[in-house]
């Protein structure tokens, strides 16, 4: 398949900021993979699909343990 069409890119877009998943996003196009639209959403650093909670860092996965921890060896 050539390259994407102004009307495609729009839909995309439109879609992505909706949140909805590559799968859904590939159906609506009808003549587009689901991998075609995660590729052409990474070239374009398009965020798509349910939003992912940040990760917590090293540090702050350690100092909650160890509350945990205290929390328990005095209960």
């Amino acid at each position: 398949m050539a390259g994407w069409s102004e009307d495609e890119k729009r839909l995309v877009e439109q879609m992505a900021a909706k949140n909805h998943t590559a799968t859904e996003i590939a159906a609506a196009l009808k003549n587009r993979s689901r991998n075609s639209v995660i590729g052409y959403l990474h070239r374009s650093n398009i965020p798509f699909g349910k939003p992912r909670p940040e990760k917590k860092s090293i540090d702050e996965l350690r100092r909650e343990t160890q509350r945990k921890m205290l929390a328990r060896r005095q209960a």
